[in-house]
């Protein structure tokens, strides 16, 4: 996340909205919330896990 900056100016130089950058970043934010909470039911579910 200490790159934000940096993809954010990026992205405004390259004529990207605010409003599309805020759906990109929540987007992306979303789908990486969403892989780790399967990752983590994956591993409660198999008991070679611990």
């Amino acid at each position: 996340m200490s790159t934000y900056p940096t993809l954010v100016a990026g992205l405004l130089a390259r004529g990207y909205t605010e409003a599309d950058i805020d759906k990109i970043l929540s987007g992306n934010v979303l789908r990486v919330w969403s892989a780790v909470e399967d990752y983590a039911a994956g591993l409660r579910s198999d008991p070679a896990s611990g």
